[in-house]
């Protein structure tokens, strides 16, 4: 560990004195530079995590860990988990970003994660062009190759970030698992009944192995859709009964309508839909 971090102390950037607003232009330059060109490989330019003249680096590893020290059973408990994504065919990368430290030569990239992601992404690009996360104190940011990352996006979005190079690293874990997750949700709609004008409870249950699920909700008589419904990706206990208040129009008629709901996981996987009958008495 003392090599490791006397290696990478020799390319740290120290500003300092009136030289250091220069500086922080120039390596804002530099960035901009390379962000839009998208042309260029990993090479040692002062970028840690990049770096091809350490050993530690992505280009070698598929996790990069922060200057500030990680547990033991935690930095190997995100080595496994990745190792095991990418033995399953999920290929992807992962950065931890801890302190401005952790960026050498681009500083002012800290705490702007979407931003250092296609940097770092662009650095990498002649040596790797997969799935690459970045995990900062501020959020996640995340890179594959110039593809759309909305659905990533979203997903990481339902993670929290705890304080300090564990909590980074709790989150890469948990992240990883989130993104590589293939398997669909359960949903289960629960019969019911109402008359019209009144406001009856739709019961259903939906799980996930994330833990994390939401749902799409139908009313219909046939193919005319009476109502519809949306619930928000969000931590639901196993088995446990979701309800939502629906008031049936006084024009109602008469007889049963379905009621159908597909669950949704932060995965963006999705369940068979799922019908009960709702009496109109």
């Amino acid at each position: 560990m003392i090599a490791r971090a006397d290696d990478r102390a020799h390319r740290r950037v120290r500003a300092s004195g009136p030289s250091q607003l220069s500086r922080r232009l120039g390596a804002v330059a530099a960035t901009l530079v390379v962000l839009c060109s998208g042309v260029t490989t990993a090479h040692a330019d002062g970028d840690p995590a990049s770096d091809i003249l350490a050993s530690d680096t992505l280009p070698f590893h598929d996790v990069f860990l922060p200057f500030e020290p990680v547990s033991p059973a935690l930095a190997q408990k995100l080595r496994d988990t990745v190792a095991a994504a990418n033995a399953g065919g999920f290929r992807i990368k992962v950065a931890l970003i801890a302190s401005p430290t952790d960026l050498g030569a681009v500083p002012v990239l800290f705490n702007m994660p979407e931003q250092y992601a296609k940097f770092l992404g662009a650095e990498l690009l002649g040596l790797y062009k997969e799935r690459l996360l970045v995990v900062m104190p501020a959020g996640f940011g995340f890179f594959r190759g110039g593809m759309s990352t909305i659905r990533e996006t979203a997903t990481l979005e339902t993670i929290a970030i705890a304080p300090g190079a564990d909590g980074l690293a709790q989150a890469a874990i948990d992240a990883v698992k989130l993104l590589d997750d293939t398997k669909p949700p359960t949903a289960k709609a629960l019969p019911g009944s109402t008359r019209p004008g009144r406001t009856t409870r739709l019961r259903y249950v939906v799980a996930d192995n994330s833990g994390l699920v939401g749902a799409r909700l139908r009313l219909a008589r046939g193919s005319t859709r009476i109502a519809s419904f949306s619930s928000p990706v969000r931590r639901v206990e196993g088995g446990k009964i979701s309800v939502i208040s629906w008031t049936a129009p006084k024009s109602t008629a008469r007889g049963v309508v379905s009621f159908c709901v597909v669950a949704t996981d932060p995965a963006g996987n999705h369940s068979r839909a799922s019908c009960a009958p709702i009496a109109i008495r």
